[in-house]
């Protein structure tokens, strides 16, 4: 099973920092959730690339409001 710790290391430029995206990962995992949503501005291409190295699955939608669907799957 993928841990928020999975994030912790991940060193991109991004708006938002490993730390919140594993804070946001961890309360999604206690409340029993596989996915969270975060605004596409906020995470950089590489964070995106770095989330799908450590087994993220990463969707990206289309336009300016778009979001990003980070989910994982539980073994």
């Amino acid at each position: 099973m993928l841990t928020a710790t999975d994030v912790r290391d991940i060193t991109c430029e991004s708006q938002v920092s490993s730390r919140s995206l594993e804070q946001l990962i961890m309360a999604a995992q206690i409340n029993r959730l596989n996915y969270v949503f975060i605004d596409k501005a906020l995470v950089s291409p590489e964070l995106q690339n770095e989330l799908r190295s450590n087994g993220y699955i990463v969707v990206v939608g289309y336009g300016d409001a778009a979001r990003i669907k980070i989910s994982w799957q539980y073994v």
